[in-house]
C-alpha cells in the first residue's frame, strides 16, 4: 500500500510542510479529492476513508470557525490526510493543531503547486503502486504453482501486450534491505530513465520481492552473447549501480509460455551466486544448483533431506562429535579422503571413520547413494540461503 510518508519521495513535496498529526503519516492513502464546497452544503457523502484531501479552504476565508466544524467531520470519516494551499491562511488555529494531532491526521501547508498537478501525480502513483502490487502478486502465485503454459502466456502479455514469442529475464536484488519509501523512489526514478531510452519496449522492469525484475522479448532465438550484451546495456544506460545489487542473468532464450523458468533461473542464479559472494553471474555457470535449488522447492524431497540433517545433527549434539562439519568439507573436497583430512587436520583413518558413521545414521546402501544424498542435503540444507516458498 501507498502511504503518506511515501510521499515525501516526490519533488514536488518539497514545497509541503507538515505542521500537524505527524504521527499519522504511515496511513494509507486510496485516493486524492479536493474539499472546497462541502461545507456551505454540509455534504460529505464524496469523502472516504483513506483521502488525500486538498483544499484552499476557500469556503472559511471569512470565518475560521468553519475550519474546525469541516475538519472534524473529515477526521471522523477517516481521511488520511489534508493539504491546506496557503492561498487564504499561512497558519491554521490551535484547536485545529490539537485535534489534528490528537486524532493522528497529518496536515500540511504547501505553496506553488496547483492541485491538479497534485491529483494527477499522487493519482497516477497509486494506479502504478497498484498495478506492480497486481503483477507481483501473481508472479508470486504463478512460481508457488506449477502453471499451465497458457497462464504464464496470459501473465506476460498482461504485463506487456507487445511481448513476441520468446523472452529471457535478468533479476537484480539489493545487497542491503531498503525501506519501501526509498525503494519506491529508486523505482519510479528508473522507470522515468526508462522512459527516455529508445526501444523502451523491448523490456519491463517490475519490482519483486527486495529487488528489481526484467524481462527481455525477441521475435526469435538469439545466441547467448546478443542477450548479455544487451543485459549489459540495460544496466549501463539505466544508471544502475553494479555495487549495490547481487545480480542473476538469463543468458537462454526461451517461448514465452515458459517465462517461468526463465524467471527462477535469474533467481536461482542470485541465490547460487551469493554463497560465493560473487557479485555478477549467469544461469548457465551456477553448475549443480540447476539442481539443487530447484530441488529445495520441492517440498517432499526438501523434507526428506531435512530429515537426514537433523539425523546427523541429533548425534552431533548427543556425542559432542562434530559430523556435519566432517560432511561440509567432504563434500567440498569432492568427496576426497586425503584433502579432507588435510584440511580438518585429522588423519585420514579417523576421516573413513566418519564417514562410515555417517553412511550408516543417514541410511545409505551404497556409495553412489551416500554421494548423491549427502551432496544434495548439504548444498541444499546448508550451503545456499534459498528457503521454500
Amino acid at each position: 500500500m501507498f502511504n503518506v510518508a511515501s510521499l515525501f519521495q516526490f519533488d514536488f513535496f518539497s514545497k509541503f510542510t507538515i505542521i500537524a498529526g505527524e504521527s499519522g503519516l504511515n496511513r494509507n492513502i486510496s485516493n486524492v479529492v479536493i474539499l472546497e464546497y462541502e461545507e456551505f452544503e454540509h455534504n460529505y457523502s464524496g469523502f472516504h476513508e483513506g483521502d488525500f484531501v486538498l483544499t484552499s479552504l476557500f469556503y472559511a476565508k471569512d470565518n475560521p470557525n468553519l475550519i474546525q466544524s469541516s475538519f472534524s467531520r473529515l477526521m471522523d470519516i477517516g481521511v488520511c490526510a489534508i493539504a491546506v494551499k496557503s492561498v487564504y491562511y499561512t497558519e491554521l488555529p490551535k484547536e485545529i493543531i490539537a485535534l489534528a494531532d490528537n486524532k493522528k491526521v497529518p496536515i500540511f501547508l504547501f505553496h506553488s503547486i496547483y492541485m491538479e498537478d497534485l491529483i494527477l501525480n499522487i493519482s497516477d502513483y497509486i494506479r502504478s503502486t497498484r498495478q506492480f502490487d497486481y503483477y507481483e502478486k501473481n508472479l508470486d502465485q504463478l512460481l508457488k504453482e506449477n502453471p499451465a503454459p497458457e497462464a504464464i502466456t496470459s501473465f506476460i502479455k498482461d504485463v506487456n501486450m507487445e511481448f513476441n514469442s520468446y523472452i529471457t529475464s535478468m533479476y537484480l536484488e539489493y545487497k542491503d534491505t531498503i525501506d519501501s519509501i526509498t525503494f519506491g523512489r529508486d523505482f519510479n526514478n528508473l522507470l522515468y530513465r526508462k522512459s527516455q531510452l529508445q526501444n523502451t519496449n523491448q523490456f519491463f522492469c517490475m519490482k519483486y520481492k527486495n529487488g528489481l525484475l526484467f524481462l527481455y522479448h525477441y521475435k526469435e532465438p538469439m545466441d547467448s552473447d546478443t542477450v548479455l550484451n544487451n543485459w549489459h546495456w540495460i544496466i549501463r544506460d539505466l544508471s544502475l549501480v553494479r555495487e549495490q545489487f547481487n545480480i542473476g542473468v538469463t543468458e537462454q532464450v526461451l517461448p514465452i509460455n515458459k517465462a517461468d523458468i526463465s524467471i527462477r533461473q535469474s533467481l536461482y542464479t542470485i541465490h547460487a551466486s551469493s554463497k560465493d559472494n560473487v557479485n555478477y553471474d549467469k544461469y548457465g555457470d551456477i553448475g549443480i544448483y540447476n539442481i539443487i535449488l530447484p530441488l529445495k522447492e520441492n517440498r517432499y524431497a526438501f523434507h526428506y533431506l531435512q530429515l537426514k540433517y537433523k539425523k546427523l545433527k541429533n548425534y552431533d549434539n548427543k556425542h559432542g562429535k562434530c559430523l556435519i562439519q566432517t560432511l561440509e568439507q567432504y563434500v567440498s573436497q569432492n568427496h576426497q579422503i586425503d584433502t579432507t583430512a588435510k584440511i580438518l587436520f585429522q588423519h585420514p583413518n579417523t576421516i573413513r571413520y566418519r564417514i562410515q558413521k555417517i553412511k550408516s545414521i543417514l541410511g545409505c546402501k551404497n556409495d553412489f547413494e551416500f554421494e548423491v544424498v549427502s551432496t544434495f542435503m548439504i548444498k541444499a540444507i546448508h550451503d545456499t540461503n534459498y528457503e521454500y516458498n
